[in-house]
């Protein structure tokens, strides 16, 4: 081979290995970048995960063992673990949940938990209330507890927390109520939201409040709504409160409830009336009798067999 052959080849194999080189050294970068986004993607989870295990503790009920295994389930995949509800805690703003179990001595019992990480103390107290049967006994545990049969069911801070005992029996009820304590222990404190004390007392049905976060009377425009239920003689009916900041935004919801009356109605929009409030009142299918009312910025929706005389009782009451 000539001398100028030879030296290109050589020159040329030395051009191809530093390639191969730049290429390698290029693949491993790109591997450890991936690796560090795929470490800071579990980390969220991990964190999570970590934070379940504090808030379920181990040592929960003495002689009891908690399983090892605690499952995370993210708002994303959250229809893993209740499929057909995710829906609904997701419109209250369900970060998260964890679930594990707790056995008793000898196999004596079995009792599940759920925890889940809502938006806040209102909507965790707003989830707590659409679940908690109106019969069922209360309880003084965290914000606001009730136990019916195995199920446990309370609100603390942000969490909501669901307890179920197997077998039930009264000394599961004894261990679901002492178990649910030692839980809400290390949980943020979180008092029955105050907004309640504006509704009068006089009619209320039993476990009366809750918090509507969205799609109030089937309209996407009626949102964040405290609720309160009440009986006249044989009927129940509930009245919605909205506080908005201006008052502008109260009028919008009160005619977004006009022309769905105007639309769908049974009867068309009658002017109405109570104290400094004013507005009208008609009739919806599957719903019956609507009164919607505002002041300022303040809107009140009456849903149900609420005759005129209920309704300015309640307005006249109303703090």
């Amino acid at each position: 081979m000539p001398e100028e052959t030879a030296c290109q080849a050589s020159m040329s194999a030395a051009s191809e290995a530093g390639v191969q080189l730049e290429n390698k050294e290029i693949s491993m970068n790109k591997l450890m970048l991936a690796m560090l986004l795929l470490v800071s993607a579990f980390s969220p989870i991990r964190a999570a995960v970590e934070d379940c295990a504090r808030l379920i503790p181990p040592d929960g009920l003495p002689g009891w063992t908690r399983d090892n295994e605690i499952l995370w389930f993210s708002a994303e995949d959250l229809w893993q673990h209740i499929n057909g509800a995710a829906e609904q805690f997701l419109a209250y703003g369900c970060q998260g949940a964890c679930v594990s179990h707790y056995r008793g001595p000898d196999g004596t019992g079995e009792i599940s938990v759920e925890l889940y990480a809502l938006a806040d103390t209102l909507n965790a107290f707003g989830i707590w209330a659409s679940e908690a049967a109106p019969n069922a006994e209360s309880v003084n545990i965290g914000g606001g507890a009730c136990i019916d049969g195995p199920m446990l069911l309370f609100f603390s801070g942000k969490y909501y927390v669901k307890l179920q005992a197997f077998p039930a029996g009264e000394l599961m009820a004894k261990a679901l109520r002492d178990l649910a304590a030692r839980i809400s222990s290390g949980l943020p404190g979180g008092e029955f939201p105050g907004v309640f004390a504006r509704f009068p007392t006089e009619g209320l049905v039993a476990r009366p409040f809750g918090y509507i976060p969205q799609g109030i009377l089937g309209l996407r425009e009626l949102t964040a709504a405290y609720s309160a239920r009440y009986r006249s003689g044989s009927s129940e009916f509930t009245v919605f409160l909205f506080e908005r900041q201006d008052p502008s935004e109260a009028q919008a919801l009160v005619e977004a409830v006009r022309k769905h009356l105007a639309d769908r109605g049974e009867t068309p929009p009658t002017e109405a009336g109570a104290g400094e409030f004013a507005g009208f009142t008609g009739r919806l299918p599957y719903r019956g009798d609507v009164t919607v009312l505002s002041r300022g910025t303040v809107a009140l929706v009456f849903s149900g067999a609420a005759d005129q005389a209920e309704i300015a009782k309640i307005i006249k009451g109303l703090r």
